[in-house]
């Protein structure tokens, strides 16, 4: 190619590149004025929210459309706080991320169904909790919870405290540090001194009351100023100023009453002392002092106790007299009555039935047969001597009484009297006779004083 067809070919190809240049331009801004009245395309998908790449290029992001709801497949942070936000519709997911939430309705309920933070919570209406709820802290100062405690012995338990919960310048009822398993229910507060309920051992209970103290398995059900100290499984029902500190002692109620032998019971009454093992004190001012007694009192107080005065005894002080009934209609029994040192039994002919009369001569017989001895009961020492029939003798000799091992005193008495009413019978008659021999004597010496005058 020669020099001048070069020159003409370069010259074409810069008219070329001068009107492809323009033609570029004319079509990129009569692209621009159209991409205000066209929407624009790209490779997004349809209803996705276009995310520009590097360039020129399009793609998809994270939010899309459907409908009338917006999906976004991630999450959604906000740089400040978002104010008149309204979402309506379902909410679904856990809410793990969210805070400071506060809405009208969650799940069709209004606040007062869930419990809210920082404010005082009133729920209006019930409450299901499935699983374990942890407190820490008291309900309404009147509850505390105390769970999932253990002591140096390997025991496990949980407390449960109720009642006073105390103030600035008044303790409340409290479970003493260390122990578990115990529970008071309710009472404590002040009445005039501090009066709190406290427990001092593991298990120990308290129902209510004021200033009741429970140790180790006691039980204190009430009342005021009672305490439950015995070594185990002690129990003061109610009262004032009770002590049960015996192993399993009760007090059941009453004023100043103290059972301090091991099982030993106090029903109530006032200033009663069971302090044998197994004994019983009731009244005012029984004193059952050793073991396996039964003391009670009448209320004829007068500054004096009744005691016992050996094991296993009976003692009992009825100023008015003791009666015992065997009937139900109260028909028959027998009384001791006040200030007497004997017993009355009830003869009334009205309450007696069947009468025959007995053969006094044949009784007297019979008993004059009867072998009679000393004797003494096994049971007792062998310094005690007695006299008196066989029961066995006695039931053959006579028929009477209810068995052949016992004699009734009222029989025996029977026996006796009868007995005494012959005998009245043949001395008078023997007593007749002599009167007849007197007389008869009388007339022969008369008789021998006129013979004896006439010689």
């Amino acid at each position: 190619m020669s020099q001048a067809q070069s020159v003409n070919h370069k010259q074409s190809r810069m008219k070329a590149a001068r009107s492809l240049f323009a033609a570029l331009i004319a079509i990129t801004l009569a692209g621009g004025a159209a991409a205000h009245a066209q929407v624009v395309k790209g490779v997004g998908t349809p209803n996705t929210i276009p995310l520009w790449g590097s360039g020129s290029m399009q793609g998809n992001s994270i939010m899309s459309q459907s409908g009338g709801n917006i999906k976004v497949n991630g999450g959604v942070t906000a740089t400040s706080n978002i104010s008149g936000l309204n979402i309506s519709g379902s909410f679904f997911g856990n809410g793990s991320g969210l805070s400071n939430v506060n809405a009208s309705l969650f799940g069709g309920m209004g606040p007062s169904g869930f419990a809210q933070l920082g404010t005082s919570n009133v729920f209006g209406v019930s409450q299901t909790i499935e699983g374990n709820l942890n407190l820490t802290g008291s309900l309404n100062n009147v509850l505390i919870l105390q769970g999932n405690l253990a002591n140096g012995s390997t025991e496990q338990g949980a407390n449960v405290i109720g009642g006073f919960g105390g103030n600035n310048t008044v303790p409340g009822n409290s479970v003493a540090s260390g122990f578990l398993g115990a529970t008071i229910a309710g009472g404590g507060g002040f009445v005039g001194v501090a009066a709190p309920n406290t427990v001092t051992g593991d298990w120990g209970t308290i129902g209510g009351g004021a200033l009741n103290n429970a140790t180790r398995f006691g039980t204190v059900g009430g009342g005021t100023g009672n305490t439950a100290s015995g070594f185990i499984a002690a129990t003061v029902a109610g009262g004032r100023g009770n002590t049960a500190s015996g192993l399993t002692a009760t007090v059941g109620g009453g004023n100043g009453n103290l059972a301090s032998g091991d099982n030993a019971t106090v029903p109530g009454g006032l200033l009663n002392v069971a302090a044998g093992d197994f004994s019983f004190a009731a009244g005012h001012g029984a004193h059952a002092s050793n073991s396996g007694s039964f003391v009670w009192t009448d209320n004829n107080f007068n500054d004096a106790l009744l005691s016992d005065t050996a094991p296993n005894q009976f003692v009992a002080r009825a100023t008015g007299g003791f009666t015992f009934y065997t009937a139900p209609d109260l028909s028959t029994g027998a009384t001791l009555a006040p200030g007497s040192g004997s017993w009355s039994t009830l003869s009334d002919r009205n309450v007696k039935a069947n009468f025959m009369l007995v053969d006094g001569e044949a009784i007297l017989k019979r008993l004059a047969a009867l072998p009679i001895e000393t004797w003494k009961y096994k049971a007792q020492a062998d310094d005690v001597r007695h006299m008196g029939p066989m029961a066995q003798d006695f039931r053959e000799a006579f028929g009477l009484g209810e068995d052949e091992k016992h004699i009734s005193t009222v029989d025996a008495q029977g026996v006796a009297l009868a007995a005494i009413q012959a005998l009245y019978h043949e001395v008078s008659q023997k007593q007749e006779e002599v009167n007849q021999l007197q007389d008869r004597l009388a007339t022969l010496e008369s008789r021998l004083a006129a013979i004896e005058s006439s010689k």
